[in-house]
């Protein structure tokens, strides 16, 4: 039975797209959700309205997404005691930074917990750590994932120590106890000038006899 209900809210439908991940991350937590589309420019009335009832409706957690001048997380939050999860997404000429600063840049008082441009499965994963606190399930499911993601790095690092087997370092390396030798990046030194021998006070051929000086 899925725990919790999560509102994930959209400023546009054309934001879809770039939320998949967060509803993927959640189906796979099992926690439930509903996706909703308000604008907080376009139908501020909508927007109040909804966050106003979240709790009500059952709601523990609102994600909202949104992307240009992207005020919609902290219109919702202003309306609603719910944590308020603030995802800004790229797509405008400056590349979803207005939004980021439009998210995360909130007055005393009207926090959103705000993650990366376009971070819809951290906007998730936060979502299910705020619900862990309430479901006692869902802290083994945490653990599960974050052990997931350690397993995915020593398979990343064993494949490529795999690949780099046979490639040996320059004379005086070695690889380390028990591991393979790895490449390594040698700076080359410039070459140095000739000097001249101080005490004969004659030059050296290239040979390596000595030349007689003009006097």
């Amino acid at each position: 039975m899925p725990s919790g209900l999560v509102a994930v809210v959209l400023g546009s439908d054309s934001d879809f797209p770039k939320m998949k991940e967060c509803l993927t991350t959640l189906t796979e937590m099992a926690i439930g959700f509903r996706v909703h589309v308000v604008s907080a420019h376009r139908s501020p009335q909508r927007a109040s309205d909804f966050a106003a009832g979240a709790a009500e409706e059952g709601y523990d957690v609102i994600i909202a997404a949104a992307g240009g001048a992207a005020h919609l997380a902290g219109v919702l939050a202003s309306w609603t005691t719910l944590p308020v999860i603030g995802v800004p997404l790229s797509g405008s000429p400056m590349g979803g930074v207005d939004a980021l600063y439009s998210t995360v840049q909130m007055p005393p008082g009207v926090p959103v917990a705000t993650v990366g441009i376009d971070a819809a499965r951290n906007a998730a994963i936060l979502a299910v750590q705020v619900l862990s606190l309430k479901y006692q399930s869902l802290r083994e499911r945490l653990g599960n994932y974050k052990r997931r993601l350690a397993e995915g790095v020593a398979e990343k690092s064993q494949r490529l120590e795999g690949e780099l087997v046979g490639q040996t370092l320059p004379p005086g390396q070695t690889g380390g106890p028990g591991g393979p030798a790895q490449p390594a990046f040698v700076k080359e030194e410039a070459p140095q000038p000739r000097r001249r021998n101080r005490r004969s006070g004659r030059r050296r051929k290239p040979n390596g006899q000595p030349q007689p000086s003009m006097v």
